[in-house]
């Protein structure tokens, strides 16, 4: 022991040595590995639970899939898609019904009170009406002519035949040449 320079006396050492102090039995080793063989039993053992569970859920929506399966009527299925494919069938019949009603509006608006049409046909296809009428007289004849030839959408008015009647009314049979592309859905937005 020696005396320190402030007077004291100084009771350890003058080095320092780690002593080891090593318990019998003590493996870290085998704690780390217990530990993992726990988490790993632990989380089997919560897959295997939801495993079970899954397939819980698997068996409970088959019995779901068999009831519904169970309840279907065929007969009506089979009716839906032949109205289905009669309404796919349909459809062409409806755009040109659109195309004619259309074009009645616009013929419509510009017949005039002078005139009676006795039978209208109309063909989409070729862009076409022909019809049989009867007017006041010739000049009311050549009026009408000259109201559809102001609509844009009406591209010419053929006069076949005209007579006059008993009555000194005129009868006329004429067909009237439309533009059946004014007439689509995409040109009257």
């Amino acid at each position: 022991m020696t005396d320190n320079a402030s007077g004291g006396i100084q009771f350890l050492p003058e080095s320092r040595r780690d002593i080891e102090v090593i318990v019998p039995g003590e493996n870290k080793l085998l704690v780390i590995g217990a530990i993992l063989l726990f988490l790993a039993s632990g989380i089997w053992g919560g897959l295997l639970w939801f495993s079970s569970t899954l397939e819980e859920k698997v068996q409970t929506k088959d019995v779901e899939l068999s009831n519904l399966e169970k309840q279907r009527d065929k007969g009506v299925e089979q009716n839906l898609f032949d109205a289905k494919a009669q309404l796919s069938q349909v459809g062409a019949v409806l755009d040109n019904h659109f195309i004619g009603s259309r074009l009645l509006t616009v013929l419509q608006n510009r017949t005039s009170p002078q005139t009676q049409y006795k039978k209208m046909s109309i063909d989409v296809e070729k862009g076409a009406i022909s019809a049989e009428a009867e007017a006041l007289n010739y000049t009311a004849v050549a009026k009408q002519i000259a109201s559809y030839l102001s609509e844009d959408l009406i591209k010419d008015v053929n006069l076949s035949e005209s007579s006059v009647q008993t009555t000194g009314r005129v009868l006329f049979k004429m067909t009237i040449l439309f533009d059946r592309g004014s007439f689509q859905l995409s040109n009257l937005k």
